[in-house]
């Protein structure tokens, strides 16, 4: 093999090897979840903590590159337009679930 096949090759191990690692998260957080029920202030303190650390990175990374590329009219635009968004569908979300489960489930009942 060259030496540019031999980085080739080590670099697609590295690729691999970080995308495992990062994916196995979300595998283990499955198991996880599918057999413990954290109690509420625990999940809403974690789901707060996520909520802003994505916040802070649409903020300080998304936000400066569009203002540097675009200026400042476009770039609060859209991150204007992005959290409408977010927050309309976040309240349809919401009242549609408080709608399902106040509706009665008539197949719940049926023999299945």
């Amino acid at each position: 093999m060259t030496a540019i096949g031999e980085e080739t090759t080590t670099q697609v191990a590295t690729v691999l090897i970080f995308a495992v690692t990062a994916s196995s998260a979300l595998i283990v957080g499955a198991l996880v979840g599918t057999h413990w029920q954290p109690p509420q202030r625990l999940l809403a303190t974690v789901l707060a903590f996520a909520g802003g650390s994505l916040t802070a990175a649409l903020a300080f990374e998304l936000f400066q590159e569009s203002f540097v590329k675009g200026g400042l009219l476009p770039s609060a635009i859209g991150m204007l337009g992005g959290a409408g968004a977010f927050i309309t569908v976040d309240s349809w979300l919401d009242r549609r679930v408080r709608t399902e489960a106040a509706a009665p489930r008539v197949w719940r009942s049926l023999p299945r």
